[in-house]
């Protein structure tokens, strides 16, 4: 097995430079950001970049010198990836034409160690770091800008969104009391009788005694979970659904990603925890003890038998700590989010240079490859939405003045026909109404809790069916209103314009001022009369000066990312743009070529019953394009002859049928021998794509002259009509 002993003299490289190897070098940390942090941006007692990097250096200098990825087609980060390896290669494309390309052979996946340094001096350069909302123009005289603080995943902030999203699930599924609840209130659960089930996933480190890339190995553990339609995840839907009798509503699950703490060859790769929350009153199976572990044993054996390199040894299902499954109920469930969220190492006040060794080292690998830590079911986040909106409502100064549940609207969800209208989730929603003015007039509304009086809210439900309106007034007496989009105001109708305007008029007769029913001109004639068609209207005939209608409007502007701003000695200073994250994908030399065995002498390929002659192959392989085609095989010949990069080779599963067993030609029409044998010289038939060939297509009389016909269409010169032809024709 594969052992690590501490060493403090490993250099490292650092975006392709060597770091310094004391503090008094230039290469620190402060020197390597480009504006210093500002006063008080960065706690003085946090270690430094470079200290965090020694104690990783000491304590794992082996397995932090692989990379992190040697798989073909990894995206990673172009900051996790090194630079490519290019090949120039010339090809023929005609009799006297070439086409140069520059092909890449090979790029590799940066070392453990390279991604941290770059990953922990990223994390630093975001602590003087904001980003500018604005809205507006100045020249309007309406310009607004604010600044927000940039962190990532890895920040105490995140990580304090991520507890409070555990809470808001359990708060939800198995209640809270008023002691417990940020808003004071006793919340009754959704779940009658509530069970937590939590999952211990793994897979080895070192398969071959030797330390595997850190992306990879997590990347399988992941692609176990949820990769294809035999993934524990599916496993795991079919015992709660279909075993159990558990609808979609009656469980929710969440999956986390963490890294191993602690000694040994697992410390700081990834491994999982599956946490399911289902309703054991809901159960509709007898049989079914879903308060045993061992009943979840299918879902550990799925993972088993999925993930390569997963081991029955390291998923044991026991009374211990080291169970790969443990089951909570009744009071044990209590504090269950704090429990998971200790148990998958969420901190909410350490900053990431305080976390362990380990965690740094997982936090990297996830970071190169923008990799989401987390998942959820539907319900869980229907039941976190649901959560957030009711705080907003017991929020006076949020200004919402409907609890979730209170106003519901049609939902475009699966599975779901209404929703809050206030944030979208159909969590403790009724689906049983028929309609949704019944849902709306008979609702009771909100989450299940017991709301103190001072945040309460006056419902006042009327109707307007002179107007089709649907008025809902809250305590402030302030009106919201649902039309029919049939009744659609001017702005309404523009949803996407900044602003617009509109000027127009009613229609208005004109009157000719000739005595009533005088039948004079066409103006004043009576209905059922006629008058001569010779008549004119009198010039002298006048309309009353209507009404000028204007209507317009000038949209509120919407706030807009504007700028990346770093703030220090109190200013701000911009360094860009708000932009995403750029990505690279690992390039293995060789992929893609033809394996040595496959290298047969091409001579040999050329003959129509190759099998006769080269041992090893098979007639069926030839005929199903297994063996690639005489002429791919020389092109690799050549490259490993010349001592060049070899590249990936391609070619068709048919080639041999095409070649050999291909019908005989069929006859062409006679228009075509007339315009091959007329201008066969002057044409390239690989050239036969001009525009004139798509108007031609459905034009085509075989009985007109080659040169007649495509002069009908434009074509300018006889070279041009000879490919209009001859193409319109093959086809």
């Amino acid at each position: 097995m594969s052992t690590e002993s501490g060493y403090s003299g490993l250099s490292w490289r650092a975006n392709g430079s060597n770091p310094a190897k004391d503090d008094t070098e230039s290469n620190t940390p402060d020197s390597i950001t480009r504006v210093p942090p500002g006063e008080g941006e960065r706690p003085p007692d946090i270690p430094t970049v470079e200290e965090r990097i020694r104690d990783i250096v000491d304590e794992y200098p082996n397995r932090i010198l692989r990379p992190i990825s040697e798989t073909h087609d990894r995206k990673l980060r172009l900051d996790a990836l090194e630079e490519p390896e290019r090949v120039r290669r010339e090809y023929d494309v005609g009799e006297f034409e070439t086409e140069v390309t520059h092909e890449t052979v090979q790029r590799d996946a940066k070392t453990w160690l390279n991604v941290i340094v770059n990953f922990l001096e990223d994390y630093e350069e975001y602590r003087d770091r904001k980003l500018r909302m604005a809205r507006g123009e100045e020249r309007y005289g309406n310009y607004e800008s604010f600044l927000i603080d940039l962190y990532n995943s890895f920040h105490p902030k995140y990580q304090r969104e991520q507890y409070a999203k555990l809470k808001a699930l359990k708060r939800m599924t198995t209640g809270e009391k008023p002691d417990e609840s940020p808003t004071r209130e006793r919340f009754l659960g959704e779940f009658e009788e509530p069970v937590a089930v939590l999952f211990a996933l793994s897979a080895s480190s070192t398969p071959n005694d030797e330390y595997r890339p850190v992306v990879d190995h997590d990347r399988e553990i992941r692609n176990a979970w949820s990769g294809s339609s035999n993934s524990v995840k599916r496993a795991l839907r079919y015992l709660l659904e279909e075993k159990a009798g558990l609808a979609s509503d009656e469980y929710v699950w969440w999956w986390q990603s963490e890294p191993h703490a602690g000694e040994g060859d697992a410390a700081g790769y990834s491994h999982s925890h599956p946490m399911v929350i289902l309703d054991n009153e809901a159960v509709d199976a007898a049989e079914m003890d879903m308060c045993n572990r061992e009943t979840y044993r299918p879902i550990v054996a799925k993972h088993v038998e999925v993930c390569e390199t997963a081991k029955w040894s390291a998923h044991r299902i026991t009374d211990g700590e080291k169970s790969a499954v443990k089951v909570s109920h009744g009071d044990e469930i209590e504090d269950v989010a704090a429990y998971i969220a200790d148990y998958i190492q969420v901190d909410t006040e350490a900053d990431l240079l305080e976390r362990s060794n380990e965690y740094i080292m997982w936090a990297a690998s996830q970071w190169a490859s923008s990799t989401q830590k987390y998942s959820k079911s539907g319900g869980a986040s229907a039941a976190i939405d649901a959560d957030k909106c009711h705080q907003r409502y017991a929020n006076p100064e949020a200004y919402q003045s409907h609890d979730h549940g209170a106003r519901v609207t049609k939902s475009e969800q699966h599975g779901v026909e209404y929703e809050c209208n206030e944030c979208g989730s159909a969590w403790q929603v009724s689906q049983s109404p028929d309609t949704l003015t019944e849902h709306n007039v008979s609702a009771d509304g909100g989450v299940s809790t017991e709301t103190p009086q001072s945040v309460m809210r006056e419902r006042v439900v009327t109707f307007d069916y002179d107007n089709v309106e649907f008025v809902e007034t809250s305590q402030n007496g302030t009106e919201e209103r649902e039309t029919d989009e049939s009744m659609e105001t001017f702005e309404e109708q523009w949803k996407d314009a900044k602003a617009g305007g509109r000027v127009g008029h009613e229609t208005v007769e004109r009157e000719c001022g000739h005595p009533p029913e005088s039948n004079t001109c066409p103006l004043c004639c009576a209905e059922g009369e006629t008058v001569s068609a010779d008549v004119e209207i009198p010039v002298s005939a006048t309309a009353r000066t209507p009404e000028v209608e204007c209507v317009g409007f000038n949209r509120v502007p919407e706030w807009q990312p504007e700028a990346i701003v770093q703030t220090w000695s109190g200013e701000e200073t911009e360094i860009g743009e708000p932009s995403g994250v750029t990505y690279g994908e690992v390039v293995v030399e060789g992929h893609g070529a033809i394996q040595p065995e496959m290298c047969i002498p091409p001579r040999v390929l050329k003959q129509p019953e190759p099998w006769k002659d080269a041992e090893g192959i098979t007639e069926a392989e030839i005929r199903s394009g297994v063996y690639p085609p005489p002429e791919v095989i020389a092109s690799q010949l050549a490259e490993v002859h010349h001592g060049e990069r070899v590249t990936p080779k391609e070619w068709c599963d048919d080639w041999y049928s095409r070649r050999y067993e291909s019908e005989e030609p069929v006859e062409k029409p006679p228009l075509v021998v007339d315009v091959e044998e007329r201008y066969g010289r002057m044409l390239n038939a690989d050239e036969c794509d001009v525009v004139e060939r798509i108007e031609m297509r459905e034009h085509v009389h075989p009985e007109m002259d080659a040169v007649q016909l495509a002069a009908e269409y434009g074509a300018v010169n006889h070279i041009e009509i000879v490919k209009c032809t001859l193409s319109c024709l093959r086809e």
